[in-house]
């Protein structure tokens, strides 16, 4: 049976002395980690998925948590699930234009080579 007593549960972590937040109580679904504070000087970063899955084999009544999201993984022994995210210095420039740039790039490239064939064709037309 799926846990649907946590669905909608927004849990709150703070960072300690050693850089670890913890989550506890959490049962299977799919979170996202998000930082609301970011340190003076570092990037935020981007929302991380977080997908915990739960099977209980019936003939050994054995429990069994996995995931299959990216750079996450379970470890048995300590009953966690790990994730490491390295906060990054620096400014991150917003993304700017868009398409907008793109159509700037192909006019400005066909006035380009528009303005050439111009002067290729006056340098035929003097020489003859």
């Amino acid at each position: 049976q799926k846990n649907t007593k946590n669905a909608g549960v927004e849990a709150k972590g703070v960072v300690d002395e050693n850089g670890i937040v913890s989550f506890k109580g959490l049962g299977e679904g799919t979170y996202t980690i998000t930082e609301t504070k970011t340190p003076t000087g570092y990037n935020t970063i981007p929302p991380k998925e977080v997908k915990i899955d739960f099977t209980e084999n019936p003939e050994g009544n054995a429990k069994h948590w996995s995931t299959t999201s990216e750079d996450v993984e379970y470890d048995a022994a300590a009953g966690m699930f790990k994730i490491t995210i390295e906060n990054q210095k620096g400014n991150t420039l917003p993304t700017t234009g868009g398409i907008g740039t793109v159509i700037f790039y192909v006019l400005g490239s066909i006035l380009v080579i528009g303005s050439a064939i111009v002067l290729i064709s006056k340098r035929r037309a003097e020489s003859r």
